[in-house]
Formats: structure tokens, sequence, C-alpha cells
């Protein structure tokens, strides 16, 4: 996702600071959407609501967030290639087919 951006050869702390600057940015769109309501108990409460269209790019965005982050990791820590490579292609399928 940030390939053009972030060098492979990127220190730590940069990939650090650039995916935590994704992830914080992501949560504060989102908290824009919190509105008003109230428990059972009448108290006062936030709650979310994306519409469906908000909700879809969401969750492509977090997918390739998730995805993106797990590579690095597993480069890292020299993890095996097969669970990440299964769900790999079960992402792609959802993507190309869209369902799941």
């Amino acid at each position: 996702m940030l390939r053009a951006v972030v060098p492979a050869n990127a220190p730590p702390d940069f990939v650090y600071r650039t995916y935590s600057a994704i992830t914080h940015g992501e949560l504060y769109g989102l908290m824009n959407f919190m509105t008003p309501g109230a428990s059972s108990s009448g108290s006062a409460l936030l709650h979310w609501y994306l519409p469906p269209d908000v909700l879809g790019s969401t969750i492509q965005v977090t997918i390739a967030a998730f995805k993106q982050t797990y590579e690095r990791i597993r480069k890292v820590m020299g993890w095996g290639m097969l669970a990440g490579d299964l769900w790999e292609a079960k992402i792609r399928r959802i993507y190309r087919n869209g369902s799941h």
C-alpha cells in the first residue's frame, strides 16, 4: 500500500510512524460518524453509524493495512508462508468476485 513512499530499507521507526499515522487517522475519521443515543436505562451513549458506502471503504482500507503490516511482520519474524498465502488468496477472491 505504501511502497511508493516507504522504501524497503526504511528504518523501523519510520515504518512504525507511517503506519501509526494512517491507523490513527482512520480511527479519527471514523469518530466523525459517532452519533448520540440513549441506553435502555436512559443514560447518554455514543454509537457509530456508518453509511454502507463508508463502511465498505473502511473495511477495504483496514484489510489493505492489515495485509501490508502482516507481510512486513512475516518477513521480519521469518514466519512460514502457507497461512498468509491462503489468506491472501481468499482476499483476492473476495475482491474479484465481490462475495465471501
